[in-house]
């Protein structure tokens, strides 16, 4: 009888004690962690906008590489959903499905089996920010009776954020390389060409050469308008007739656009007739507008139009004033039927 009351006398100030640290545990958890990417939010977007391509930089992969898993459903979809099971503790066995998208955001439910039942809300948000993107990989819930006389004795926040920390570090490296191999995007309109009359110089002239042939010719141009006292109506220009690759040359014009319609001695009059276009503004060093040029013809071939046998290149920055060459304007035309 005795023993029973000193066995009953420790049950109950068990009970006791787990009552008072049910009260002083946490009620709510809420862990994230934070990584500045120096690249743009749409490039990362794609490595976060999906459970697939969240699972490319889980740090839990690590644990177990033999972990069975799944994934059903649309991608990147409200309703998708992975699962996964490992015999290792750290990974152990549960579910993940996405519950909300919207613009830089996207909340999943994380349910776990195995090493023990819970729940929680987890989230990724992505924000613009000057040098690129700000992510933000969190999650949260509520603590039950048993969890908060847990979390007394367990720092989760120590014990979570280390993997959340890994796993950013491989978001960031993997965008960050993604960025620095992706091709730049056009903005590519489909305009009516007004038509110009140019003053020019028409030859055939090596790739090589081009540099040395706009130079010569601009300022042959410029001197003889000032002279005739006639003022350019525009940026120098480059009309492009012919490119041909395998010879490493081109029939082209360096020409500067005037408003009267009359003639320069010792040069040609050009006239481009008014047509319909498609433009793209480049901003960057001469040598690497041929990406815009791929990308127009690319843009040419999905719609299904043809050259009008014109490409005008118009040169709108004057690299003498702005030493940056990263904006310098380049404003591309293609004529097209």
């Amino acid at each position: 009888m005795k023993a029973l009351k000193i066995l009953l006398g420790v049950i109950i100030a068990l009970v006791v004690v787990a009552v008072i640290l049910s009260f002083i545990g946490p009620k709510s958890y809420d862990i994230s962690r934070s990584v500045e990417i120096n690249a743009p939010k749409a490039i990362v977007w794609e490595h976060v906008g999906s459970l697939e391509a969240m699972d490319t930089w889980s740090p839990w992969n690590a644990y177990d590489t033999t972990m069975t898993k799944s994934f059903e459903g649309n991608k990147g979809e409200v309703g998708s959903i992975t699962k996964w099971s490992s015999t290792n503790e750290n990974v152990g066995e549960g579910s993940q499905e996405i519950i909300a998208v919207a613009d830089g955001r996207i909340d999943t439910k994380l349910r776990f089996v195995k090493p023990f039942e819970s729940e929680s809300d987890a989230y990724v948000v992505v924000e613009e920010t000057e040098g690129g993107s700000k992510v933000t990989w969190g999650f949260k819930g509520e603590n039950g009776f048993i969890s908060r006389i847990f979390m007394v004795f367990m720092d989760m926040d120590a014990a979570i954020g280390p993997d959340f920390e890994k796993g950013l570090a491989m978001l960031k490296a993997n965008c960050e390389e993604a960025a620095a191999n992706a091709k730049p995007t056009y903005d590519i309109q489909e305009i009516e060409y007004a038509g110009k009359i140019f003053i020019g110089k028409k030859d055939t002239v090596k790739f090589a050469d081009m540099a040395q042939f706009f130079g010569t010719n601009f300022g042959a141009i410029s001197t003889s308008l000032g002279q005739s006292n006639r003022e350019m109506s525009g940026a120098p220009s480059g009309i492009y007739y012919m490119w041909d690759e395998p010879n490493m040359q081109t029939f082209m014009a360096a020409a500067i656009p005037v408003a009267e319609d009359k003639e320069l001695e010792g040069f040609e009059k050009i006239n481009v007739a008014p047509s319909k276009a498609l433009h793209i503004a480049y901003y960057g060093p001469y040598e690497g507008s041929a990406e815009a040029h791929y990308a127009m013809d690319a843009y040419m071939k999905e719609k299904g139009l043809e050259l009008n046998e014109l490409v005008i290149e118009e040169y709108v920055t004057d690299p003498g004033t702005e030493p940056d060459s990263s904006k310098w304007l380049t404003n591309i035309y293609y004529l097209i039927k």
